[in-house]
């Protein structure tokens, strides 16, 4: 009967431990899950799109209800549609548009507005000039490009690159007589090439150019590209066209302080005469230089006064001269 009652009362504190836990979970408030934020996630966080023309990206992730801020608008315009974000480019340059939506969430999308490939207004150019001379640049226009050009020449003894004008205009002058390519190169690393043919002449003057020389009777010279020298009643320098022995001494003098002097044979009819020579102190008390074997062609004479033109070569460069003289 004892050990009844002793397992009873065991049974009795083990029911009262269970429904005491019982009574103790439900006093506990179970804990909501928290809520992991989504961040605005797109399939491209920078975008190229060419100029005029449009680019889509989607949004993969974010907080709905999309919104979009333009930047600057003037260069390129973004729009949504369905988590779509198309963009429109309006002209070259670097802008952004923001992305936000209702969790609070923003996405900078970086937009590169820019063109796919460089249009030239020419791809070839022809330079003509005459030998060693620095005049026949040419000007080759980007239509179209990227900017901040960089220009090479693949051959610098057939031509060299001068300048960027404007950012547009690319200057380019011929050396020597030969073909070669040159290089444009833009920000974006897109490259255009030229071709350029270069053409030297050893002729001193065309025929238009003899034209307007003999246009003028009056009385002057000029050598090497420098300053025409000519006669009035206040000029100290004296004009000559004289014999000097058996040749002819044509140009203008001060003593011997300064002067440019031709001599030449022949009787100063129209003709070609070789085997010149000229000696020049052109700045007063300048230096001398004397040039042999100048080429001398009488291009006028009206029995009053005597045109000529002359010439030579000298270290891959044309020195050239002309002038109007009363004849002897």
């Amino acid at each position: 009967m004892k050990v009844r009652l002793f397992y009873l009362s065991i049974i009795g504190l083990l029911l009262a431990g269970v429904f005491s836990a019982c009574n103790n979970k439900s006093d506990i408030t179970p804990e909501e899950p928290t809520a992991t934020p989504v961040e605005i996630q797109l399939e491209n966080d920078t975008l190229s799109v060419p100029v005029g023309e449009t680019s889509t990206t989607k949004i993969l992730k974010g907080g709905g209800n999309y919104k979009v801020i333009n930047e600057s608008p003037d260069i390129a315009v973004a729009s949504l549609e369905n988590n779509a974000i198309t963009i429109k480019s309006l002209q070259k340059g670097i802008t952004a548009c923001i992305i936000s939506d209702d969790a609070g969430n923003y996405k900078r999308v970086t937009i590169k507005s820019m063109y796919m490939s460089i249009l030239l207004d020419k791809e070839e150019i022809s330079i003509s000039k005459i030998l060693g001379h620095d005049a026949g640049d040419q000007k080759v226009v980007v239509k179209k490009g990227n900017g901040d050009y960089q220009v090479k020449s693949e051959n610098t003894d057939v031509a060299q690159f001068l300048r960027v004008q404007g950012d547009t205009a690319i200057y380019i002058r011929g050396v020597h007589s030969g073909e070669t390519m040159v290089n444009i190169t833009d920000a974006a690393g897109l490259v255009a090439k030229v071709k350029v043919t270069v053409a030297e002449t050893d002729v001193p003057y065309t025929d238009n150019e003899k034209a307007e020389i003999m246009n003028s009777n009056v009385k002057r010279i000029a050598w090497n590209e420098g300053k025409v020298i000519n006669w009035s009643g206040y000029n100290y320098l004296q004009a000559i066209n004289t014999k000097e022995g058996n040749k002819n001494k044509i140009g203008f003098e001060y003593q011997d302080y300064q002067y440019l002097r031709l001599f030449f044979d022949g009787d100063e009819s129209v003709g070609v005469y070789d085997n010149a020579k000229i000696e020049a102190r052109l700045q007063f008390y300048g230096p001398i230089t004397t040039f042999d074997n100048v080429k001398v062609e009488i291009i006028k004479n009206d029995g009053t006064n005597v045109w000529g033109i002359m010439s030579v070569i000298k270290n891959k460069y044309l020195y050239r001269g002309y002038f109007c003289m009363p004849k002897q």
